[in-house]
């Protein structure tokens, strides 16, 4: 299992995931939080991608992550709280668990991060759990952009 992870990890990093929903268009939906809040005590900000804000994916990640070429990087083992990640699907609720043998997976690559261009690009691949049912759904894009006022808020100290 060990051996699989690693395996799906490195062809996320490297772009070539053979995962169906890989797309490198923009979302419909992009929000960014510009609000003061945290996670597990540490400053936190919240991204949210997807078709609109009733179907979309959602990460939160610690602040002092957010750096050019940052990988962050959630699993089994892995299981530090940098990051977590929720998703409203089709009306269904997913979450990043590792309940009842789940194997959930955040990965997010912050390619590029420019202030002078005020420019993050990001690949993400999450794998969410219907804890209930014990079903999965997959994200994977490449090449988000993230720019103006929503730029200043990802990377807000």
């Amino acid at each position: 299992m060990l051996k699989k992870i690693l395996i799906i990890s490195a062809l996320v990093l490297l772009g070539l995931s053979t995962s169906s929903a890989k797309s490198e268009l923009q979302p419909a939906y992009l929000s960014v939080t510009g609000f003061d809040y945290t996670m597990g005590g540490k400053q936190a900000v919240s991204i949210s991608i997807g078709k609109s804000k009733d179907d979309y994916y959602s990460m939160t990640i610690h602040r002092d992550k957010i750096k050019a070429k940052a990988i962050i990087k959630r699993d089994k083992y892995n299981p530090k709280k940098v990051v977590n990640a929720t998703a409203t699907i089709d009306r269904k609720n997913y979450q990043y668990s590792l309940y009842k043998g789940s194997n959930s997976i955040i990965l997010v690559r912050i390619k590029e991060l420019s202030h002078k261009k005020k420019e993050a690009i990001i690949d993400v691949y999450l794998k969410l759990v219907d804890v209930p049912t014990q079903k999965y759904v997959i994200f994977d894009k490449t090449n988000i952009k993230i720019t103006g006022k929503l730029f200043d808020n990802l990377v807000k100290k």
